[in-house]
């Protein structure tokens, strides 16, 4: 468990302090992707945070487990009308603040359409996909930025949170032999939070 919160912890933690100022009261915060890393994203923006939590992914056992760490809302991103219950959610604002986990081509065309005026979208996942940015293309003066990882003051916030026992993980231990078979599970999407494996 400890393994995991270096990382998978410790990346979103760091992706949420960047929201911290647009999430006051009354404020909503989009995660995008409850993989590895969404997973503790939503815990997070609960603990630090007094946003409403709308959560998006595509596997429905995903958005169930988003709604047990505590968001508020789910929504499957393949439903026509995504971009639209997401603007009702926010009142017609779009959402103070965007976390995009996954980085696909979708994604964060989903996430730029979210961002309401002034907020800020935060680009955690490597998936490699572009979003077209103009004046007119992102809500007014809204803010789009990368994170990556984070640092040691971050890390010992993110143990301290782990200590306190207020963070859920999900770790699905295995062998070191049985590394192929956790390579297929992971590229199959059927591991639902973080493999680890045990020498």
């Amino acid at each position: 468990m400890a393994a995991t919160l270096t990382d998978a912890a410790l990346t979103p933690y760091s992706a949420v302090t960047k929201t911290l100022s647009r999430l006051v009261p009354g404020s909503s915060a989009l995660s995008i992707g409850v993989g590895g890393l969404g997973q503790y994203g939503i815990q997070f923006l609960k603990l630090l945070t007094p946003a409403r939590v709308i959560a998006v992914d595509t596997d429905p056992a995903k958005r169930e487990l988003a709604l047990t760490l505590g968001a508020d809302v789910v929504i499957d991103p393949r439903s026509d009308d995504a971009e639209q219950q997401i603007k009702e959610l926010t009142g017609g604002q779009g959402a103070d603040a965007v976390i995009d986990f996954v980085g696909v081509d979708s994604t964060m065309a989903l996430g730029a359409a979210s961002v309401g005026k002034q907020g800020i979208f935060v680009l955690v996942g490597l998936a490699g996909g572009s979003v077209p940015y103009s004046f007119f293309g992102v809500a007014q003066e809204a803010s789009l930025t990368t994170s990556n990882w984070g640092s040691r003051n971050e890390l010992a916030e993110v143990l301290a949170l782990a200590q306190r026992g207020v963070l859920v993980s999900h770790v699905e231990e295995y062998p070191l032999t049985a590394i192929n078979d956790v390579f297929d599970r992971l590229e199959r999407g059927l591991v639902a939070g973080r493999a680890v494996l045990i020498p």
